[in-house]
């Protein structure tokens, strides 16, 4: 028969000020449920995440608190009602089982021809009820009495915890598998005299903790045990089996199962706590991604298989290559789409945009883009003050949306005189999109120091030609925004994907 089982839920941490707390599992078992030899089981599913390459926690807890308070478990009936006996035998019929007490009905002390209903403690008078194991056919020592031995000059009472409370006899919990019961006279173990009693069917009842108990890891594993009555509160430390058994199975993209059972050698009551905190699934991504701004925004893409959810974040070392240059504001903004917009068609007589008077004077140029689309193969030449670029082999683009942004490479011209645009086709056509003047974005000499580019949702504050930053968490299921206004190079090595369980 398989164990009977719980499944375990997946919880959010709550979230941890200046970033984001790692998801959390946790299941609490209120009420108690059995502990069997045959296993109890707690069981974690982790949603699938294409592409992972582990899942981890940072820490897993397993508590089990034994019911010692609770009404016994009944084992059954061990004994016939009799007449007239001076002892009960009693046979367990589930040995190890710790007993919690017999019930007695009907007894009944027998002096003489005078007959006395026994329903408590204080109807024995100067009787006692005793437990005493047996041991290879041997009476051994008497274990509990109801009521407890009184002192006896120097010997302070004996055997307390036992009680007779109705047909009850109420044990501390008493290990063993055969046991006499019997009434007897005198205070004294040495002086005991078995006295004449009857009673009814006698049942016998299991005290409510396990006895024995066993954690197995997610494997079959034994993980930890204790032996004997289980009366306080065990705490097993799961993290390194949990962890092993992630590692091993969080790498095929499908869905994490990780079973804990719990056994006991003797079935008994205990509520269950497992709790695991921070726990991820991890995708690592091998090599170098990397993605060029030219002052506009752009992706660095995740490579496929697409992770089929959101992360709760990316851990990944980031670096920026300065190119030495930075969107003038006068630029345009690129559009999303061409819908709408109007335009010009460039052929071989130059279209001319003119620049404000004052608005790149001092300024070093460098390139200068034009937005729009080809019209069929297509070679442009751009002029302005004195200085000639061009650019040969443009193909109408498949897809329009965004236009394309044709860039010419001027060298360094430094500008110290009203700027006037001039493109021309020497073979085909491009269409110049206007809103209402035809589109153009500038790039001039700047340097990296105070500038700023933001990858994934996080700024990188640039210091120099290079800036790298570590462990930055960035934002993005199959992607990551980047947003500048400089012409750079923005790479992220070292990325590890986390999703929540």
């Amino acid at each position: 028969m398989s164990p009977p089982s719980v499944h375990v839920g997946v919880a959010q941490a709550p979230r941890g000020a200046g970033g984001v707390a790692i998801g959390g599992v946790a299941v609490v078992r209120p009420d108690p449920v059995d502990v069997t030899p045959q296993g109890y089981r707690l069981s974690e599913t982790w949603r699938a995440v294409a592409g992972a390459t582990g899942a981890r926690v940072d820490s897993s807890l397993l508590t089990i608190d034994p019911v010692t308070s609770a009404p016994n478990r009944s084992l059954g009936v061990v004994a016939s009602g009799k007449d007239r006996v001076v002892e009960i035998d009693i046979v367990s019929p589930v040995p190890g089982a710790l007993l919690g007490g017999i019930s007695i009905p009907g007894l009944v002390r027998i002096e003489g021809e005078r007959e006395q209903a026994v329903r408590s403690d204080a109807d024995l008078g100067d009787c006692h009820l005793i437990l005493s194991p047996v041991t290879g056919g041997t009476v051994q020592a008497p274990v509990a009495a109801a009521p407890q031995l009184p002192r006896q000059n120097e010997v302070p009472p004996q055997l307390p915890g036992a009680s007779l409370t109705g047909s009850m006899f109420g044990l501390p919990g008493v290990a063993g598998s055969r046991f006499k019961v019997k009434l007897v006279k005198k205070h004294s173990p040495a002086e005991f005299e078995p006295q004449t009693f009857s009673h009814g069917d006698v049942t016998l009842y299991a005290a409510p903790m396990p006895v024995g108990l066993h954690v197995d890891d997610p494997g079959g594993a034994q993980l930890f045990a204790l032996a004997g009555p289980i009366r306080e509160t065990a705490r097993v430390d799961v993290t390194a089996a949990l962890n092993r058994h992630l590692g091993a199975t969080g790498v095929h993209g499908t869905s994490i199962a990780a079973v804990i059972t719990v056994r006991s050698d003797v079935v008994g009551r205990a509520s269950i706590l497992w709790t695991t905190t921070g726990g991820v699934i991890e995708r690592a991504l091998k090599g170098r991604l990397s993605a060029e701004s030219v002052g506009s925004p752009t992706e660095i893409v995740v490579p496929p298989p697409h992770p089929g959810r959101e992360p709760i974040r990316t851990l990944a070392d980031v670096t920026v290559s300065h190119h030495g240059m930075a969107i003038h504001p006068v630029s345009d903004q690129v559009p999303k789409a061409d819908a709408g917009l109007g335009g010009v068609t460039v052929r071989d007589r130059a279209v001319v945009r003119a620049l404000p008077p004052e608005a790149l004077r001092d300024q070093v140029l460098r390139k200068v883009c034009v937005i729009g689309w080809p019209r069929g193969s297509t070679d442009l030449t751009l002029e302005l003050l004195g200085v000639s670029a061009s650019v040969e082999g443009l193909a109408p683009p498949v897809d329009r949306d965004p236009p394309l942004q044709v860039w010419f490479d001027l060298g360094e011209v430094a500008v110290s005189a009203p700027v006037e645009i001039r493109l021309f086709a020497t073979r085909g056509g491009f269409h110049w999109i206007a809103d209402p003047q035809p589109l153009m974005r500038l790039a001039i000499a700047s340097g990296p120091e105070g500038e700023r580019v933001s990858v994934g949702g996080r700024t990188i504050d640039l210091t120099g030609a290079e800036t790298v930053s570590t462990a930055v968490a960035l934002a993005g299921t199959d992607r990551w925004a980047v947003t500048t206004d400089q012409f750079c190079t923005v790479s992220i090595a070292n990325a590890v994907m986390e999703f929540e369980p």
